[in-house]
């Protein structure tokens, strides 16, 4: 089915529709390539995969991890500033965990300055060297102020990172919004590749030696995982949760033997500030949207991140083909629906498909830690959505303007309101027959006194009668639901049934035809030959099928209709001729106005019930029918309305 204004203009100049539709489109596009490149698009997503990470809610911690905080209740309860403790106290809290046999320490704490107290340090580092399986923290310093600027690699004293297993980067990024969402396993700075302090605590767990990170060499792999990290691209932390999701005690507790050393056996110990003097507390992804933010420590961060590592389950984000694939299809088959369908239509099943295209997107999310693009794929079928009810709206409410002055002299407003709305179907090249109903009239004798009248100079007469009585028929015609498909001359050719089907179309007929043999005695005495020969119609009316449907595309346009029925309509018309001589010769002319008023079988069965008829009527033989037409002639009608038809 083609649309109201499809492929084909029906008014030259402006657009061909495809044009409008594409613009619109285009424009899409712009906007969407507009707000991408100003970020808005990225935040937005952004939001979603928080709503989606918050929606699908906590999961359980693995069991090997347990992180022990320096925390505010351990400055309490030690009544001294941690911040200052000498490393001979750190050395006591390793020697404390390092008793139950833990599989890794990961100490979160930047060593990356001599102590004031050299054996400090050289107890520390014996300290780190007797633990064995140790992952210290390093640095990514950057600072800018008045005359200074410097970005430099801070990595633990050498005395204590040569007896360790492992050093990591404990940067976080965050995103433009200020959330960690995702972390760099290997990171690239001042020409070297930096491991992060999650990627290494996970390394030494699973036993596996230190390499050089080669992004040409292909996927990492960790245990079973591998992990895709071609030019040190980041990857998404699946969150377990907000705060305190893993196991966590104390820092005096430890000390003071409230924590028993087998807690630690074969596990992840992380050792990391929870506080809030030390900066070192985040905004993650996983946040109420609508509440106020939680701040996460950096060690509980790392911690999520060793997780994701270990089991091989980060967030994966589709591939940006994919994306753009998907936006691609968005819009086609927006744009394929606003072209074949209503615009109502259109956007139940746009937003049928959206909706379960969200559904997907949090299920796959949830089941699969798949992450699917939401705002640029939706955002662009909005934005088709919106320029198609513009396109419809705007530009097809102008040409059905000009449709509706174009038509509206042929048919009741009603009749053209249908029309209208069923221009789609009307356009269609291939339609189905209707059935319906043709009346024909016809003013006899109008030719030859159009032609005495002309000879005397009185042409102006002919065309004010004939304006007057085209006038009075199509308001009868109007009343009872008909729509005037032609008028030619002084002939009317009248559809009732179309193009909108109605069940008692004959009967409509019958009483248009009656209400406009009613009009003859008043337009009679505006008749010019009245003092010659009475204004005297016939009229034809036959039932059957037929097809309907819009002809032209140009600069012509009509609704009509063809078929056998619509010539068995003028044949019967034609006879009225016959009839009316014989009733002359038979009865004499009364010299009044009147209508000779046929139905053929056809109408005649429909109406039987509601009108008075000649039934001797001889048959209409009409040329190239093989077989005689019965017809019928009206002589009244029982009823004129259906308000009438109650109230008889």
């Amino acid at each position: 089915m083609q649309s109201v204004y499809a492929s084909r203009r029906l008014f030259p100049g402006g657009f061909h529709r495809p044009q409008r539709l594409a613009l619109m489109i285009g424009l899409g596009f712009l906007l969407i390539f507009l707000f991408s490149w100003s970020g808005i698009i990225q935040t937005l997503e952004l939001a979603t995969y928080d709503l989606r990470l918050w929606l699908r809610g906590p999961r359980p911690p693995p069991p090997f991890i347990v992180i022990v905080a320096i925390n505010d209740e351990s400055f309490n309860a030690l009544n001294q500033n941690i911040r200052t403790w000498r490393r001979t106290d750190y050395a006591h809290l390793i020697d404390t965990i390092a008793a139950g046999h833990p599989a890794v320490v990961g100490l979160d704490v930047a060593w990356i300055h001599a102590s004031s107290t050299p054996d400090d340090d050289e107890t520390l580092a014996h300290t780190l060297r007797q633990t064995g399986r140790v992952v210290l923290a390093s640095l990514i310093e950057r600072q800018a102020g008045p005359g200074y600027e410097y970005d430099r690699y801070a990595a633990p004293i050498a005395p204590l990172a040569q007896g360790v297993a492992g050093v990591g980067l404990v940067n976080l990024p965050r995103d433009n919004d200020g959330v960690v969402r995702r972390v760099n396993p290997w990171q690239w700075h001042n020409d070297n590749w930096y491991p992060a302090f999650g990627y290494e605590v996970a390394r030494v767990y699973l036993g596996q030696p230190a390499t050089p990170f080669d992004p040409a060499a292909g996927p990492v792999t960790l245990g079973e995982h591998r992990f895709n990290l071609e030019d040190g691209q980041d990857f998404l932390i699946n969150f377990l949760g907000g705060q305190a999701t893993f196991p966590t005690f104390s820092m005096y507790q430890v000390l003071n033997g409230e924590v028993s050393i087998e807690t630690f056996t074969n596990k992840i110990v992380l050792v990391g500030f929870t506080t809030s003097l030390e900066q070192d507390l985040h905004t993650t992804a996983f946040n109420h949207p609508w509440g106020s933010p939680e701040l996460v420590p950096g060690v509980e961060i790392h911690a999520n991140v060793i997780a994701s590592l270990l089991n091989g389950d980060p967030i994966q984000l589709v591939a940006s083909w994919f994306s753009i694939s998907l936006s691609m299809a968005v819009v086609g088959l927006t744009g394929w629906a606003f072209w074949k369908l209503r615009p109502v239509q259109a956007m139940l099943g746009v937003g049928g498909v959206a909706l379960l295209y969200l559904l997907g997107t949090f299920l796959l999310f949830g089941w699969a830690n798949l992450w699917l693009p939401i705002v640029a794929p939706m955002g662009l079928a909005a934005l088709t959505v919106a320029g198609g009810l513009v396109e419809r709206v705007l530009i097809e409410e102008r040409e059905k303007r000009q449709l509706r002055a174009r038509f509206q002299s042929f048919m009741a407003p009603e009749r053209l309101m249908a029309v209208l709305d069923h221009w789609e179907e009307l356009l269609a090249e291939e339609r189905a027959e209707i059935s319906a109903t043709v009346l024909f009239a016809d003013i006899r004798g109008f030719t030859a006194a159009t032609e005495t009248m002309t000879r005397q100079g009185r042409s102006g007469e002919v065309i004010r009668f004939l304006n007057r009585y085209t006038d009075a028929m199509i308001e009868v015609i109007f009343t009872e639901h008909g729509v005037l498909d032609k008028m030619l001359g002084d002939g009317l050719l009248v559809l009732f049934g179309a193009p909108v089907p109605v069940p008692n179309h004959a009967l409509l007929a019958v009483r248009a035809a009656w209400r406009m043999a009613a009009l003859l005695p008043k337009l009679n005495e505006f008749w010019p030959l009245r003092d010659q020969r009475p204004l005297r119609i016939g009229i034809g009316i036959h039932s059957g099928s037929m097809m309907d449907g819009i002809i032209g595309r140009g600069r012509r346009v009509e609704y009509t209709v063809i078929g056998d029925a619509v010539n068995t309509a003028a044949r019967i018309e034609n006879y009225t001729k016959e009839v009316l001589a014989r009733h002359l010769a038979e009865a004499g002319d009364d010299g009044q106005p009147g209508a000779t008023i046929l139905l053929t079988q056809a109408t005649y069965v429909q109406v039987k019930d509601y009108v008075h008829v000649d039934s001797n009527i001889p048959p209409c033989r009409a040329k190239g029918k093989v077989d005689p037409i019965p017809v019928y002639r009206l002589l009244g009608v029982s009823v004129l309305s259906e308000e009438e038809r109650g109230g008889r």
